[in-house]
């Protein structure tokens, strides 16, 4: 019997007054590490907030990149549109979340993400790598958008960014799509009873 992780989609509400905001909040939350895709994502900002001024980027986490990254949105010239948390936990963790509209996981390679989940949870349109479990439920253009480049090209993060982006009512569907997904296949209550269940057949 295999299952899967989850979420406790009682912590990771959404706060939908964020989809009357004029401001948008993109979130990536990951360990600060080459292999998530951090930099091609930073590398994509630029091209996003030529269209879309209006976006803010909240990079969550913490790493031996950061201050690399730090220094590299400096550069890039892209630093008013980014903010870095370092780590953040908790109730924090949870309002962040709940205040974002697209989750970004450009990695290289992954297992399950736990983090895909609270975004789901959270209501977020998603843009990730076909990569790891995220094949095992991800619907390209029902949950958000598959990135076509693994590793991830920068062009690709900011082309499906602005397709995101530049529609309102896709964004909700999409929103609403994931969280209706935590919900049925990922809480924590859904997956404790399937557990359960495959005991009592084991011990039947």
């Amino acid at each position: 019997k295999i299952t899967s992780t989850m979420v406790d989609t009682k912590k990771y509400k959404s706060n939908d007054t964020k989809f009357n905001s004029q401001t948008k909040n993109v979130l990536f939350c990951s360990s600060l590490i080459k292999t998530k895709g951090v930099y091609e994502l930073l590398n994509s900002i630029r091209e996003v907030t030529i269209k879309h001024s209006n976006v803010k980027f909240i990079i969550m986490g913490d790493g031996k990149e950061l201050k690399n990254l730090m220094h590299l949105s400096e550069r890039l010239q892209i630093h008013k549109n980014v903010f870095f948390t370092g780590h953040v936990k908790g109730k924090m963790k949870s309002y962040i979340f709940s205040m974002s509209h697209v989750f970004v996981l450009p990695s290289y390679t992954e297992g399950f993400p736990n983090v895909i989940l609270e975004a789901l949870a959270s209501k977020m349109a998603v843009i990730a790598t076909p990569v790891g479990g995220i094949n095992d439920f991800f619907v390209d253009g029902k949950n958000g958008f598959f990135l076509d480049s693994v590793p991830p090209k920068s062009a690709d993060i900011s082309a499906k960014l602005d397709i995101i982006l530049s529609n309102d009512y896709n964004l909700v569907n999409m929103a609403m799509n994931n969280r209706q997904l935590a919900l049925d296949k990922y809480d924590c209550n859904v997956v404790g009873m399937a557990v359960s269940r495959a005991y009592e057949m084991v011990n039947s």
